[in-house]
């Protein structure tokens, strides 16, 4: 059976502001366009009127649509086969099987409706948009959700098909060529900073390391005994993230956020057996691992971290002064940065736009120039704050975006491209297509 289905992401752009809402002229001559089919793909069924919304959303977006006859039917032909490739990927997704999470689906046309509904002023407002345009809210409501669908299932599809196939090459004049294009659309880059730095950990008391291996040791009994993890986990944890959910981490792989010590924990014990108590910088924890799934583990554990005092936190903020006028003198901060047990891979940060560096950073980096030794400052760190000392290698201004910046982006853009293409080429070989402009 033959269906019909709207262009994808028509509609939204479709409506209007309120100033905006005078009906479409008729065509010259007076009459009114009667709907007709314009194309088929497959079993859809693509609508003159579906063609005159994209142009509306056009027009909504502040495009001009241009007068000259050639020019303006070259758009429509452009338009009409942007729409007939879509089609044709949501119905290559149907028919390979593909479907959607329909409370996904909900979920996203609700935040649509919201956004939409805060940006006419209010629901009577967007209301009034919508009659105008011949609309109830329902039906606005069910369009959005054929247009959700839609697009999730031809992102699914192209997903699919486009994992593990190879990426074409993309020649030096391409990337010119799509850069000079979208030139005018980058406007500018905003401040960056790199930066090096040294994270000081405060140390807690010998008493309180003791008295939370104490405490695990007392877990841990109760655990060989049969005590009941989840209950437990609730009560002991120091875990924000997981003790209200017993202590579950969900599945982990080797190689993803894990610490080492954690990692090595987690894929050297089978399922179902307690973990020795062993510790890192978070404290003390005991582990199991529940179920093992191809390089995949689900695994909840038990946190039991020394606590830190305020008193551990000024000698560690002392320690982190002499470390900051250790730099100002000269002295070698990847050298500090080790002998204080920084990561490695939180010595070097490379160049990022300062307003989304995590907060603390943002904070302390406003003003900074290349040279400057900024803190110590508190960051979050593992079970407690943590004093950083910053080191700025090269703070960079607002300035013009320049090919090189976004060349990486450029050239992943046209390698999609060039498969999206590809993929639909070969979707119009198996699909039937029928223009009937």
């Amino acid at each position: 059976m033959m269906r019909r289905i709207s262009a994808l992401a028509v509609l939204l752009f479709a409506i209007r502001p309120a100033s905006a809402q005078e009906p479409t002229a008729p065509p010259p001559g007076g009459e009114e366009l009667v709907d007709r089919v314009i194309a088929v793909v497959g079993d859809t069924a693509l609508l003159l009127s579906d063609l005159r919304a994209a142009v509306q959303q056009i027009q909504a977006s502040g495009a001009t649509i241009p007068e000259d006859p050639v020019q303006r039917q070259a758009l429509l032909d452009r338009i009409l086969q942007d729409r007939i490739n879509t089609l044709l990927l949501v119905e290559a997704a149907r028919d390979a099987g593909i479907t959607v999470d329909e409370d996904q689906v909900n979920n996203a046309v609700e935040d649509q409706i919201a956004q939409t509904t805060r940006s006419f002023g209010g629901q009577a407002q967007l209301e009034a948009a919508l009659t105008a345009d011949g609309m109830s809210m329902s039906q606005y409501r069910e369009l959005l959700r054929q247009q959700f669908t839609d697009d999730m299932l031809m992102r699914t599809y192209m997903q699919q098909r486009m994992r593990g196939r190879a990426r074409p090459v993309i020649s030096e004049s391409e990337i010119q060529q799509a850069f000079e294009a979208r030139k005018s659309q980058l406007g500018m880059r905003p401040p960056t900073v790199s930066f090096r730095q040294v994270l000081i950990t405060p140390e807690p008391s010998d008493s309180a390391d003791a008295e939370a291996r104490r405490t695990a040791e007392e877990v841990y009994r109760e655990l060989q005994n049969g005590g009941d993890w989840e209950v437990l986990a609730r009560r002991f944890s120091d875990d924000p993230g997981t003790k209200e959910s017993g202590g579950d981490l969900g599945w982990v792989r080797q190689g993803g956020d894990l610490v080492p010590e954690f990692e090595r924990m987690a894929f050297s014990i089978r399922p179902g057996m307690l973990s020795p108590i062993f510790r890192t910088d978070y404290g003390y924890h005991i582990l199991e691992v529940q179920r093992i799934q191809g390089a995949e583990r689900r695994v909840r554990h038990i946190l039991i971290a020394p606590e830190i005092t305020e008193e551990d936190m000024e000698r560690a903020r002392v320690r982190a002064d002499s470390v900051a006028n250790a730099i100002r003198e000269g002295a070698n901060i990847n050298t500090l940065a080790r002998r204080y047990g920084t990561p490695d891979d939180q010595i070097d940060v490379p160049s990022q736009q300062v307003s989304r560096l995590p907060p603390a950073y943002a904070q302390a980096l406003a003003n900074a120039q290349t040279g400057d030794v900024v803190g110590p400052f508190k960051v979050p760190g593992a079970g407690s704050e943590n004093w950083a000392v910053v080191q700025v290698r090269l703070r960079e201004p607002e300035r013009p975006y320049t090919l090189e910046d976004v060349r990486e982006q450029l050239v992943t853009g046209l390698q999609e491209q060039k498969m999206i293409e590809e993929i639909v080429d070969d979707l119009r070989n198996r699909i039937h297509v029928a223009v009937r402009m």
